[in-house]
């Protein structure tokens, strides 16, 4: 919990430090946009009793069938969703904030792309907590917790708010490809 809470608002406080409240509010702005389109990972919650059953019953083939469905059918949802954010993101912002906060439209499409990368990881750490292999989570999520915190004091104060969601694009990124390479090692 640590972990995370350092995870998802250093970006937040380094924002703060090096560019003000004004550049936190516009960060916030496209952040809550992320933590609305969160919302997705209700698929992930309902379908891990169903992971960890067909794990614990040695159900491979279906266990893999699920994964396909539920990665195919989500990247056929999210993906093209993402695709017109990145379009529509400056009019979106107005609507939503005001012409006020126009300057946060060019993060709001990178934070919802670490969004996709969180929702996909967070699908796969399923198969990981059903197997009992929480520690491969665990570590993974420190060493991009690393990864994260390096990113964010070294760039934010050089290139702005936008660093900080390129910095949790990037560690979501290493979560995920750790993940994928302990699955298949497994």
């Amino acid at each position: 919990l640590a972990i995370n809470q350092v995870y998802l608002n250093l970006d937040t406080v380094l924002i703060r430090l090096n560019q003000g409240t004004a550049a936190v509010g516009y960060y916030q702005a496209a952040y809550k946009i992320l933590f609305a389109f969160q919302a997705i990972n209700l698929i992930t919650t309902a379908t891990f009793p169903r992971i960890a059953s067909l794990y614990h019953q040695g159900q491979f083939k279906q266990l893999k069938r699920l994964a396909k469905i539920v990665y195919l059918g989500s990247s056929a949802l999210l993906i093209p969703i993402i695709l017109v954010i990145y379009v529509f993101s400056p009019m979106i912002i107005t609507k939503i904030y005001g012409v006020t906060y126009l300057p946060s439209a060019p993060v709001l499409p990178i934070l919802l792309t670490a969004g996709l990368i969180m929702f996909y990881r967070t699908f796969l750490s399923n198969f990981f907590l059903a197997s009992g292999r929480q520690n491969i989570i665990f570590y993974t999520s420190l060493f991009a917790l690393i990864i994260n915190v390096g990113m964010n004091y070294l760039l934010i104060p050089r290139f702005g708010f936008i660093q900080g969601g390129i910095s949790l694009v990037a560690s979501e990124l290493v979560i995920l490809m750790v993940l994928l390479a302990n699955l298949k090692s497994s």
